[in-house]
């Protein structure tokens, strides 16, 4: 029963992905960021470890600019003591998770009869059910099964995927220090 509790914990932690993202010159991450920031939910992580919900976001090399969705209001941090800004996407998730859940389930399901070959028997005439599973062969008891395991699977897949979103974590690299800060070192010995 214990490792059910593992499988359900790794179930419901989710897909992220994490990525460094440098401020001090143009790159591929940086132009993602700034690409998708503006269509998924928004959270931004400081350094000291607060959190805040973003509305709207402007990233320059020295500071990050957000709005507030709660008051409106246009605040900002010196990107130095900003960690990481988190984006969501529950829309992904919700397909991915159909996707798999259907799969999943449908493999399961239609595997069913034939782990349990007691279940499947020979067609009968005489049966007076719509459906009577004690007499349909294994090949369409698992058609019927995979079909209903699919279509179960999916719609849970969908529901973990509503609950669970899809997190990109990206992490602000700190800046390089300006080469006027370095004092020029000796080395030991010479």
């Amino acid at each position: 029963m214990k490792h059910w509790f593992w499988v359900g914990c790794l179930l419901l932690t989710g897909c992220s992905s994490s990525y460094t993202v440098s401020l001090t010159s143009p790159n591929a991450r940086l132009a993602e960021l700034r690409r998708e920031a503006p269509r998924r939910a928004r959270l931004l992580q400081l350094r000291d470890q607060r959190y805040f919900a973003i509305a709207a976001l402007q990233i320059t090399p020295d500071t990050l600019y957000w709005r507030s969705p709660s008051t409106g209001q246009w605040l900002q941090r010196p990107t130095n003591e900003v960690e990481a800004i988190i984006l969501f996407d529950r829309k992904t998730r919700v397909h991915i998770g159909g996707a798999v859940g259907f799969l999943a389930g449908g493999i399961a399901g239609a595997a069913v009869p034939f782990l349990a070959e007691d279940a499947c028997g020979a067609p009968s005439e005489s049966s007076g059910a719509v459906i009577d599973f004690g007499a349909m062969p294994c090949r369409d008891m698992a058609t019927v099964t995979g079909i209903v395991g699919g279509l179960g699977g999916g719609l849970l897949g969908m529901v973990f995927g509503a609950i669970v979103p899809r997190q990109q974590v990206y992490r602000l690299a700190p800046a390089a220090p300006d080469s006027t800060d370095v004092a020029p070192v000796t080395p030991h010995g010479r």
